[in-house]
Formats: structure tokens, C-alpha cells, sequence
């Protein structure tokens, strides 16, 4: 007897202790919205955690007007939607004090400097100039920050949209299609900034896209919305352990740069023809982040970095099949 009770407790205080650490920052529950006789949402249930949770699905699916939604921009025509705790509609400025926003194609006045955008926006928010060189400082642009904006790289405008994005106190960022228009190593370093962000400032992501293998580099969770509904919501982790997996290819410019990458990489289980370089999924997800800063390092050009078959891929069209098929 007194051994289950020994077992209940510790039951209880483990629940207690998962209760206590995972923080719903954003939670909807059979949100319905309507535009005319257009359905867009058809009762909506997500929950968004701390850490990186992607929202993926077709054009039309729903995923802008969920957004809408929980930044307070658009009004539900029913269900319950809680950000933070707080109603986004009737509490919209609270809401958008604690999260930012970054759009598909920010922009910006491009006779501004980065640092005088910043400056205005932040004086217009209220929040005092020093948040301006923290946010500079977390993005990687403050050695660039006195350059017109005109003279910025892609990936820049976009570094410097999610600096625009966390002015403030933010605490969660939405992301709409971060790496849209961007070349291969571009969208590297913005997803790599986005996993840093996370690590070393405990920030968390709702991250839309349609680029499907973004999200397995930087997400934890991922939900898939279909026809205006959540159809499927899985952490990252378990989509590795139910799927069968082939293997990663990385195309270079040319036959030597893919010789030069394969040297570092030949104890693996990887071949090279040409200039691609085939790699086994586990061997990979293991050196990674090795390859990655050998390539940046070295200034090798990557043309286009792609699993032969990627587990988000693979868990999405198996969902959106099984809708059809209904």
C-alpha cells in the first residue's frame, strides 16, 4: 500500500513539474471566421508552445487569417482564442507588446539607414533607444547599421525586418515566409539566427511557410492546416521515429567544390557523383552544423541543399492524403 502511494506521488509531481514548464503562449479552440459566404477558418483548434512550432498548408488553408487573429488584427466570428492569457482582439496592444511580426517582403524607406528606421519605429512604439542597438546587436547588423538601407543584401532586409520585430520586450515572434526570395546560404544564416535567438535569448517561434524543409532545420513542432482546420499537430522528434528515411543531397557549383566538402565528410556513409554529394539522413543530422560552417567559412558555393525524402514532407502529404481521400 504505502508503495503505490509512493508511485502516486511521484505520478503527481512529475505532472506537476510538465504542467509548470510547458507554457501555452497561444491556444485557439474551434475558431471560426467567415469573409462573406467564404469560410476561412472552419473551427480551428492549435495550441503554440514556447520553442519553434512551424504552421504549414496550402494556399487558402487559413494560415494568414489564423495569424490575423492571434496578432488582434482580425476578429473571430466565434471559438476562443488566448494569447499570453489575453483576449488579441479586446487586448490587442497588450497582446502586441509581447509579440513581434515579421511579413513576407518587409519594407523599408531605402534612403533610411537601418539604425534611423529603428530609431523612428522605436520612438513611434514608445520603447526606449538602447532597445535599438540590443536588437542590432541580436540580429548581427550593427556593423552595418549606418548604411541606406538600398545598399542591403536580401538576407539583410530581412535581418533587419526581425530586428524591427523584436523592439521591445518581445517575447514571441511570428514569422510569414522568413526566407522567401532568398538564395540558398542566405536562408542558411537567417534559420541559423532563428535557432540562436531561441537558444540564447529564450525567445519562441510561429513560423509559416510553405518550404517545408525549413522547418526540419529549425522547428520543434509543426502543425498542418488544411481547408481552414488543424489537421495534424506532432512534435518534430516523434515524425523521426514513425518515418523511414532516405538520404540528404547537397549540389554545389561545381565538381571540386563537392570533392573539397566530401573530403571532411568521407568516414560518413555519403558518395559523391559530379558535383552532388548523397549522405544517409542520420549521418547528417549528425554533422550538420559541421558541414554548414565549413561551407560558410570557406566560401563554397551551395546551390541547393534537400533530403532526397524529408520526414515534414512525408507526415504532411500522408495527412492531406488522407483528407482528400475522404
Amino acid at each position: 500500500m504505502r508503495l503505490c502511494y509512493i508511485i502516486f506521488n511521484k505520478a503527481i509531481y512529475i505532472l506537476l513539474l510538465f504542467d509548470i514548464f510547458y507554457v501555452i503562449i497561444v491556444e485557439l479552440k474551434n475558431v471560426v471566421k467567415r469573409f462573406g459566404r467564404v469560410r476561412a477558418l472552419n473551427g480551428v483548434d492549435l495550441e503554440v508552445g514556447k520553442g519553434i512550432t512551424g504552421l504549414i498548408g496550402p494556399n487558402g488553408a487559413g494560415k494568414t487569417t489564423t495569424i490575423g487573429i492571434i496578432l488582434g488584427l482580425i476578429r473571430r466570428d466565434s471559438g476562443y482564442v488566448s494569447v499570453y492569457g489575453l483576449d488579441p482582439w479586446s487586448e490587442g496592444e497588450r497582446v502586441r507588446a509581447r509579440i513581434g511580426f515579421l511579413d513576407e517582403n518587409p519594407v523599408f524607406p531605402s534612403s533610411m539607414t537601418g539604425r534611423r528606421f529603428l530609431e523612428y519605429a522605436a520612438r513611434i512604439y514608445g520603447v526606449g533607444m538602447s532597445s535599438v542597438d540590443r536588437v542590432l546587436d541580436m540580429v548581427g547588423l550593427r556593423g552595418s547599421a549606418d548604411r541606406p538601407v538600398s545598399t542591403y543584401s536580401a538576407g539583410m532586409v530581412q535581418r533587419l525586418g526581425l530586428a524591427h520585430a523584436l523592439l521591445g520586450e518581445k517575447e514571441f515572434i511570428i514569422l510569414d515566409e522568413p526566407t522567401a526570395n532568398l538564395d540558398p546560404i542566405a536562408r542558411i544564416r537567417v534559420l541559423e539566427l532563428v535557432r540562436r535567438l531561441r537558444k540564447e535569448e529564450d525567445l519562441s517561434f510561429l513560423v509559416s511557410t510553405h518550404v517545408l524543409l525549413e522547418l526540419e532545420r529549425v522547428c520543434e513542432e509543426v502543425a498542418v492546416m488544411y481547408r481552414g482546420r488543424v489537421i495534424g499537430q506532432v512534435h518534430v522528434d516523434d515524425i523521426y521515429r514513425n518515418l523511414e528515411f532516405g538520404y540528404y543531397i547537397l549540389e554545389f557549383a561545381g565538381p571540386l567544390e563537392a570533392r573539397e566538402v566530401y573530403r571532411v565528410i568521407e568516414d560518413s556513409d555519403a558518395t559523391i557523383d559530379g558535383r552532388i554529394i548523397q549522405i544517409r539522413y542520420g549521418d547528417w543530422l549528425r554533422i550538420r552544423d559541421d558541414v554548414l560552417h565549413y561551407i560558410l567559412e570557406n566560401g563554397i558555393s551551395l546551390v541547393s541543399l534537400r533530403p532526397k525524402y524529408t520526414a515534414i514532407e512525408e507526415y504532411y502529404r500522408r495527412l492531406v492524403g488522407e483528407m482528400i481521400e475522404v
